[in-house]
């Protein structure tokens, strides 16, 4: 009854069917409470308060005598826009982990090193973004 939890099962649409994919975080959750003996929901929000980020940024690319210009303009999230970021990443590395592996045992190692390997393709897009920011930083946009 998680309005995230629900959000996080419509991004994963894009897999194939819905039903098929509830099945799948089902079982993948009832590993998870079988190996670590432990709920996975509450390392699932854990995993995304993890991921989520603070700042987002406006890309800007403007044309000058054949030369392109990139302005990058930060802006703090919305609390809503912070979730849907990070439920977002998140099914993103689900879908690059998913050839290599099962559904269930990409979910369950996603989360496990989100939560306790800080080691996870999810954090290290978090990261990217953060350097992206701090690349382009400037006074006049924002307060650093």
């Amino acid at each position: 009854m998680s309005k995230l939890f629900l959000k996080f099962l419509n991004t994963l649409i894009f897999f194939n069917i819905k039903i098929k994919i509830e099945k799948f975080l089902y079982v993948s959750f009832f590993l998870w409470k079988k190996i670590y003996k432990t709920t996975p929901l509450f390392f699932f929000f854990q995993a995304l308060l993890e991921v989520r980020p603070l700042i987002g940024f406006y890309l800007y690319i403007s044309k000058k005598k054949q030369k392109k210009i990139i302005k990058i303009k930060p802006y703090y999230l919305s609390f809503i826009g912070r979730w849907q970021k990070a439920i977002y990443w998140f099914t993103r590395g689900l879908k690059t982990n998913l050839y290599t592996h099962g559904f269930y045992i990409s979910f369950v190692q996603e989360l496990f090193n989100i939560t306790y390997l800080n080691v996870s393709n999810v954090l290290k897009q978090k990261l990217k973004l953060y350097q992206t920011i701090l690349l382009f930083k400037s006074t006049k946009n924002y307060k650093w």
